[in-house]
C-alpha cells in the first residue's frame, strides 16, 4: 500500500485526469437509469414455474389484478349502474387491463314465464325494473323493493356474494385483471392504479368510499416508497456524514474530502450499476446509502491513522506514507471481506440481490480505492494541522477517548469477567434463535398507518380474501370436464380445499352446474350422469356472455378453480399450494385410467417457492462468506489460528440479529436476511483494524497488556468512531415506511454496535488471555511467541 500511496502522489496530475474522465462516463451512464421493476426483474428471472404461470395466464387470465372496493349500498340503482357502466368501458378500453369483474358481471339463473331457462346479469334485472318505471307499469317504490331483492340474491349467490357484493350488502368491487405483461414495468405507468380511481371519479364516484388494494398496486406503492428512500432518506444519511465528520475532527478538510470521496464512490457504482441493467429495482435505492457509510469510513480511518502519525512526531510526507503502510493495509483487507460478504449475496437465486451483491461489492472496492487515492494527493497539498495531545482536544474527543480508554482497562483488568457476560449474551442469542421462523406477509412491509394497509383492512372485513391460488387441472382428453365422474371429483375437491382453515372458498364452474341444475331439474347438487352434464354444458355455451371462458378451456380438458385465502404469509401459501396439489391427485385417483395432472399456483405461491430457493440460497451465501472471509482473516493476521479464531466475535452481530428477531416477531420476513450477510461483512472490519494492529503490536512489545493498550491507543478510536459513523449514517432509513428499507435503519446499526462491544472488549480479552497468539522469529531463526 505504501507503494501505492508513493505511486499515486507521484502522478497526481494523471490521476485526476482518470479520475474526472471516469467520473463523466458514469454521470452519462446513470443519467440513461430507470427506477422500477418488474416481477420478472425482482423475483423470478427465466425460472421455467414463472413461464409456465405465465402461459396459463394467457389461457385463462392471470391472477394479477387490481381490487377496487366502493362503499354504497345500492349499486343496482340507475345513477349507480350508469356510473359504472361508463367507468367500466374505459377501462376494458385500455390496453392493459384485460377485464373486469363488476356487479355489471354478475348472473343469475333463473326460469322464465315459460320455464325456459334463462341466464341474466344482475344489472340487466335492475335496469328492467328501470325501463318499466319510465313506462309506468311499475312504481318507483315496487322497483326499489325489487331491487332490494335482487341484492338479497345476489350476496346469497355463491359466485358473488363476498366476492363482488360484501357480506353487509353496503359496499361493492371491482376486480380489475391486467393483461399478461411479464415486462409491465410500474416506472412506465407510476399511476396505474390512481388512473383507475380517477376513471371512476371522473364517473360519478364520490373518492372517498374508494378502497384500492392488490398486488399491481402494491408494487406502485413500494416504488413510491422508494422514491422516498432517494428524495428524503438519502440526504438525510448526507446531513448526518458531514455533521458527524465535523464535529469529530473540527476541521472543514475532513469533511470536504470524506463528502467528496463518497459521492464519488455513488456515482461510480450507480453508474457501474446502469451499465449492468438499465432498470434499477426497489432493492437498488439502498445502494448509494451503503456505499456513501462505508466510503466516509474509510477516509475517516485513513485521516484518523494520519493524524496518529504527526503526533507520533513523523513529518507530513512521512505520515501520509506510513498511515498507508499502518492502515491502509487493514483498510484493504476489511474492503475485500465486506467485498465478499456483499457479493455472496448474489448467490440468492434471483435477480434483484444477484445485481445487489455485485453491486454493492464493486461499491465497497471503489470506495475504498477512492479513498487510498484522493486522500493522500490532498493531504500532500494541506499545511500540516497543530493536533492537542490524545484526549485534551475538545469535547467530544474528549469524550471518545474516554470511552476507549474504560473499554481498554476493562480488557486487560476484567477479561474473565468480560467473557462471562458475553457468555451470558450467547445463552439468550440461542433461546431467541429456537423462536426464529421466516414468513413474508407483503402487506405488512409497509406501515400500518399508511392507505394501502388501511384499504387492506376494510377489504378483509368485508370481502372474501383478496390473496387468490389458483388450480388448474388437466385432463387427459377433449371433453372430460363434461364427464359427471370428473365433476363429482371436482366438487369432492373442493370440499377439502374449502374445510381448510386458510381458505375462505373456492370459485370454480361447478357452482355454476349446480345453480343451473336447480333451475332445470328442481333438485339440488350436481349432476350425476354425462347426459345431464351435457346438457346443462349446452345451456352454458349458449350464453352471450361466455361465463365459463375464465374457468374452463374450449376443449373442456381443462380447468381453472380459485381459491380465495385469509391469510397473506407467503410461504405459508406456497405450502398451501403444495397441500392442495396433493389433495387433487388424491380426489382424482379413483377415476380410472385418467392421468389428471393439478397444478396450484399463482403469484403468491411462486413468491413463496421464491422465498425457500432465497433461504437455501442464504444458507449457501452464508457459508461461503463465513469460509472466504476466514480466508480473509487468516491471510491479514498471518495465523490460521488467530483466522479461525476471529471468527467467533464476527458471527456475534448475525447471531444477535437472528436472536433479536425471534424473541420480538413471530414471522421474521425475508428481506431481514439481506441485513445478516451484509452484518457479517460489516462487522468484520473492525475486528480486522483490531488484530491486525494488535499483531504488529504484539511483534514489538513485551507483554500481552502492553501490547492491548497500544492497539487501543492506536485504533480504538478510529474502530469507535468508524462505528459510530455507520450506526447513525444507516439510522436515517429508519424513517421509511417500507419494512425491507427500515430494517437498515434498524438492525444494521444494531449489528455494528454489537460488533463494536465485541471488538473492544470480546477480542482484546481473548487476546489478554493469550488466545490470540503471534510468533516471530528472533535473530537466532527461532520461533517465539511474540508476546509472553
Amino acid at each position: 500500500m505504501r507503494r501505492y500511496f508513493e505511486f499515486v502522489l507521484s502522478h497526481q496530475r494523471w490521476v485526476w485526469l482518470v479520475l474526472v474522465l471516469i467520473s463523466v462516463l458514469s454521470a452519462v451512464s446513470l443519467s440513461r437509469a430507470v427506477l422500477g421493476s418488474t416481477l420478472q426483474d425482482l423475483f423470478f428471472g427465466d425460472a421455467p414455474e414463472y413461464q409456465e404461470y405465465l402461459e396459463l395466464g394467457r389461457e385463462f387470465g392471470n391472477d394479477e389484478v387490481v381490487f377496487i372496493g366502493i362503499e354504497e349500498s345500492d349499486p343496482l340503482a340507475p345513477k349507480s349502474l350508469k356510473s359504472l357502466e361508463e367507468a367500466v368501458q374505459r377501462i376494458e378500453a385500455d390496453p392493459d387491463f384485460e377485464s373486469v369483474q363488476s356487479v355489471l358481471s354478475a348472473q343469475q339463473i333463473h326460469s322464465d314465464e315459460f320455464d325456459e331457462v334463462e341466464i341474466q346479469s344482475f344489472a340487466d334485472a335492475a335496469q328492467s325494473l328501470d325501463a318499466r318505471v319510465v313506462e309506468g307499469s311499475l312504481s318507483e317504490s315496487d322497483a326499489k323493493l325489487a331491487r332490494m331483492a335482487l341484492m338479497e340474491e345476489m350476496r346469497s349467490d355463491p359466485l358473488s356474494g363476498g366476492l363482488i357484493i360484501s357480506a353487509d350488502g353496503q359496499s361493492h368491487l371491482l376486480i380489475v385483471s391486467l393483461t399478461v405483461n411479464p415486462d409491465r414495468n410500474p416506472e412506465q405507468r407510476p399511476n396505474l392504479t390512481g388512473e383507475l380511481v380517477d376513471i371512476l371519479v371522473d364517473s360519478g364516484v364520490n373518492p372517498d368510499t374508494i378502497h384500492v388494494a392488490g398486488q399491481p398496486h402494491l408494487l406502485i406503492v413500494m416504488l413510491e416508497e422508494s422514491y422516498d428512500t432517494l428524495t428524503m432518506v438519502f440526504p438525510c444519511m448526507v446531513v448526518i456524514m458531514v455533521g458527524l465528520v465535523l464535529g469529530i475532527f473540527r476541521r472543514f478538510a475532513p469533511v470536504l474530502v470524506a463528502t467528496g470521496v463518497s459521492f464519488l464512490a455513488v456515482l461510480w457504482t450507480m453508474g457501474f450499476a446502469t451499465e449492468l441493467e438499465r432498470n434499477h429495482s426497489i432493492m437498488s435505492t439502498i445502494i448509494p446509502g451503503v456505499v456513501l457509510v462505508v466510503a466516509v469510513s474509510d477516509v475517516i480511518h485513513l485521516w484518523s491513522a494520519y493524524l496518529e502519525e504527526l503526533r507520533s512526531g513523523r513529518s507530513k510526507h512521512e505520515a501520509i506514507l506510513e498511515s498507508a503502510a499502518d492502515v491502509g493495509r487493514a483498510c484493504l483487507w476489511t474492503s475485500v471481506t465486506t467485498f465478499v460478504g456483499f457479493v455472496c449475496l448474489s448467490l440468492v437465486p434471483t435477480p434483484v440481490f444477484r445485481l445487489m451483491g455485485v453491486v454493492l461489492g464493486f461499491g465497497v472496492a471503489i470506495a475504498l480505492l477512492l479513498a487510498m487515492t484522493l486522500v493522500p494527493m490532498i493531504l500532500s497539498k494541506m499545511d500540516e494541522p497543530d493536533l492537542p495531545p490524545v484526549g485534551q482536544g475538545h469535547r467530544w474527543e474528549r469524550i471518545i477517548q474516554g470511552i476507549v480508554d474504560v473499554c481498554a482497562r476493562l480488557s486487560t483488568r476484567r477479561p474473565r469477567t468480560i467473557l462471562a457476560v458475553f457468555g451470558l449474551l450467547i445463552v439468550w442469542i440461542g433461546v431467541g434463535l429456537s423462536r426464529f421462523q421466516i414468513e413474508t406477509r407483503f402487506t405488512e412491509r409497509l406501515d400500518e398507518d399508511t392507505e394501502y394497509r388501511q384499504d387492506a383492512a376494510w377489504f378483509a372485513a368485508n370481502f372474501q380474501g383478496n390473496q387468490t391460488i389458483d388450480v388448474y387441472i388437466s385432463a387427459p382428453e377433449p371433453g372430460d370436464w363434461e364427464r359427471a365422474d370428473h365433476v363429482q371429483a371436482m366438487r369432492a375437491l373442493e370440499n377439502r380445499i374449502q374445510a381448510l382453515p386458510q381458505t375462505d372458498g373456492v370459485v370454480s364452474y361447478t357452482m355454476v352446474l349446480e345453480s343451473l341444475m336447480e333451475v332445470v331439474t328442481g333438485e339440488k347438487g350436481l349432476p350425476t350422469t354425462d347426459p345431464q352434464v351435457a346438457q346443462l354444458m349446452l345451456l352454458l355455451e349458449s350464453d352471450e356472455d361466455d361465463s365459463l371462458s375464465a374457468m374452463l378451456n374450449h376443449e373442456r380438458d381443462r380447468l381453472r378453480a380459485g381459491v380465495r385465502l385469509n391469510v397473506e404469509g407467503i410461504r405459508e401459501i406456497h405450502m398451501l399450494a403444495e397441500d392442495i396439489e396433493t389433495m387433487g391427485n388424491e380426489s382424482f385417483a379413483g377415476i380410472e385410467g385418467d392421468k389428471v395432472e393439478v397444478e396450484a399456483t399463482g403469484i403468491l405461491s411462486l413468491v413463496g417457492w421464491w422465498v425457500d430457493a432465497i433461504l437455501e440460497g442464504q444458507k449457501n451465501g452464508l457459508a461461503l462468506s463465513f469460509i472466504l472471509i476466514t480466508v480473509m482473516m487468516t491471510l491479514a493476521l498471518r495465523s490460521f489460528r488467530a483466522g479461525l479464531l476471529s471468527m467467533i466475535p464476527n458471527m456475534l452481530p448475525l447471531l444477535t440479529l437472528g436472536a433479536v428477531l425471534g424473541w420480538t416477531t413471530e414471522g421474521v420476513d425475508s428481506d431481514a436476511l439481506v441485513i445478516g450477510m451484509m452484518a457479517i461483512g460489516i462487522g468484520v472490519d473492525d475486528t480486522i483494524h483490531f488484530l491486525v494492529r494488535y499483531r504488529t503490536e504484539a511483534m514489538r512489545c513485551k507483554s500481552r497488556d502492553e501490547a492491548v493498550r497500544r492497539t487501543f491507543n492506536f485504533a480504538g478510536r478510529a474502530i469507535l468512531i468508524t462505528t459510530l459513523i455507520l450506526s447513525l449514517g444507516f439510522l436515517p432509513f429508519i424513517l421509511s415506511d417500507y419494512l425491507s428499507t427500515w430494517y437498515f435503519g434498524s438492525l444494521l446499526p444494531l449489528a455494528l454496535v454489537v460488533a463494536l462491544l465485541a471488538d473492544l472488549l470480546w477480542v482484546p480479552a481473548l487476546a489478554q488471555l493469550g488466545v490470540f497468539g503471534f510468533w516471530r522469529q528472533d535473530s537466532t531463526g527461532s520461533i517465539t511467541t511474540a508476546v509472553p
